[in-house]
């Protein structure tokens, strides 16, 4: 993580990659994105790191079954 970005929560980073909140989160919780999990319920993320996942993992990998 970079010194001088801000870390996200899922909306954000959804907001900024296309994603649902709810796909946000759900990749943070099959480790396909990092995280920083101050809490159970508050989960913060770095966007460059999210970034560098997504294209490493590829869109098809990272996309959510129903």
């Amino acid at each position: 993580m970079s010194m001088e970005s801000k870390l996200l929560d899922a909306v954000e980073v959804g907001e900024k990659v296309g994603l649902s909140r709810r796909t946000v989160l759900s990749l943070a919780r099959r480790d396909l994105i990092p995280s920083i999990k101050r809490c159970p319920r508050i989960i913060r993320f770095d966007y460059d790191d999210v970034v560098a996942a997504l294209k490493k993992v590829g869109a098809k990998k990272a996309r959510v079954k129903k």
